[in-house]
């Protein structure tokens, strides 16, 4: 059993075959597939997959051989969905061990938000070759950021001359994208956005301090990421407390958000809310007080940066904190509503790294606050799914279950559009052509409980 568990987490499983002129496949049968595009369901499906593509879908009343070569899936009773994709995650800091999280929990691809690009690349490099379990990564390499001393895998632009100088070391390293934290100096951010449009590479991440969101949507940066970015460029230098700024904001949610979805709707500006973190930052005076099993498959090394960079005080636990703290988040729910009305295209994204973000299982917490927020499951299952794959430009790969796309799927025991609860009921992930069902997703639990000690 122990070898066992040690293939599940570092290795791929591979299956025998008598046959040896068979193509391997799996064959999910009699399944209800969910189409993320229109909500729809079609039942009693069979999904044909071979060398990791989905081959054929077929209606359950066809006839086909089934081999003894092939894998068989019992779909009776269950939903199939695409893989989800988790849209900001901090894989330096959450270590290794949260890769094999991220699948368990039904997540298949990743778009990583900041850190160590070696040490990611080598993460990638595990999971190409079957030493590692873990999902499709997206990375950017070092932020792009102003004076923060102290700080770990920040590119510092001081002067015109530093944006070339980075521009060429992330190209050096194929970065996917450029993330910028907030401190860029002003007229060093539109530099940066001009020359990385020449080079055909986005820039995602924070509004920068002295920038309006207005002003860095015409710009055309990417994506704003957290609802809290829209309020650190020039926001928040025009009130003197915190509370005239709660003030303010809920009169920009209810009468002046109007303008600026307008603004990042006619330049295409996506939006990871990241509600979660707003949410945890509400709940953090009290969260110590009632223990969550999930801390057990968290990197001892993460949960030491937790009480360094994001420690518990005092302050959390007082009534009119938490008051505030609960207020802004139902702000922040209402704005992402109004987005998603006015359809802003949002992405799902845990902050993986962040207190209390456990691996995988973090965003499902944010999709279940998507759907609190007002939008229907389906909408909230779309920014896991069907819009990272838009996004991320490979519609033609991921994002819905069609023949010729990766085998990226997960099977639920039941309807996520009924209930997006449904999502943490996972019977099976198949990521091309390894099957996890509950019991070797038991296994790699058990797994990652045993390592996280040592990472």
């Amino acid at each position: 059993m122990k070898n066992l568990l040690i293939l599940l987490f570092f290795g791929l499983v591979f299956f025998s075959c008598n046959n040896e002129n068979s193509e391997p496949r799996i064959i999910i049968n009699k399944v209800k597939i969910v189409n993320v595009q229109t909500g729809s369901i079609t039942y009693n499906q069979t999904i044909i997959l071979k060398k990791g593509i989905i081959n054929e879908i077929l209606a359950v009343d066809n006839t086909f051989e089934i081999l003894e070569t092939d894998q068989v899936i019992d779909g009776t009773d269950k939903y199939i969905i695409p893989g989800l994709w988790d849209m900001h995650v901090h894989l330096t800091d959450a270590t290794e061990i949260a890769l094999p999280m991220l699948v368990a929990n039904g997540i298949l691809g990743v778009r990583d938000m900041g850190g160590d690009i070696n040490r990611i690349d080598s993460m990638i490099s595990k999971i190409k070759n079957g030493m590692l379990i873990g999902p499709k990564i997206f990375r950017p390499g070092n932020y792009l950021d102003g004076e923060k001393p102290g700080l770990s895998y920040r590119t510092t632009l001081r002067k015109k001359e530093d944006i070339k100088l980075a521009l060429d070391t992330l190209k050096l390293q194929q970065a996917d994208f450029i993330k910028i934290h907030n401190l860029v100096p002003t007229d060093l951010y539109f530099e940066l956005l001009k020359k990385a449009k020449k080079e055909g590479m986005d820039v995602v991440g924070h509004i920068q301090v002295g920038v309006s969101p207005y002003e860095a949507s015409n710009a055309e940066q990417r994506s704003f990421e957290h609802m809290n970015t829209l309020f650190e460029g020039t926001f928040i230098s025009s009130f003197s407390n915190q509370i005239e700024l709660l003030r303010g904001i809920k009169e920009f949610v209810n009468s002046g958000a109007d303008s600026l979805i307008n603004t990042m709707k006619e330049n295409n500006t996506w939006m990871t809310p990241n509600l979660l973190a707003i949410k945890l930052r509400a709940e953090k005076g009290y969260s110590n007080l009632k223990p969550d099993y999930r801390r057990a498959y968290v990197a001892e090394s993460l949960i030491s940066q937790w009480d360094i960079y994001f420690p518990v005080s005092s302050k959390d636990s007082l009534p009119e904190v938490i008051s505030a703290r609960t207020e802004y988040l139902q702000l922040m729910m209402k704005l992402t509503l109004k987005m998603q009305k006015s359809e802003i295209k949002l992405l799902a994204g845990s902050d993986l790294a962040l207190r209390d973000v456990y691996p995988g299982s973090g965003l499902l917490d944010e999709l279940i606050l998507l759907v609190q927020a007002g939008l229907t499951p389906l909408e909230a299952l779309q920014t896991a799914t069907l819009n990272p794959s838009v996004y991320l430009d490979i519609g033609d790969e991921y994002g819905s279950i069609e023949t010729g796309k990766k085998s990226a799927l997960v099977i639920l025991q039941d309807n996520p559009l009924a209930s997006i609860e449904n999502i943490r009921n996972i019977s099976y992930v198949v990521d091309g052509m390894n099957i996890y069902d509950n019991h070797k997703i038991d296994g790699i639990l058990e797994e990652v409980e045993k390592r996280a000690l040592k990472y």
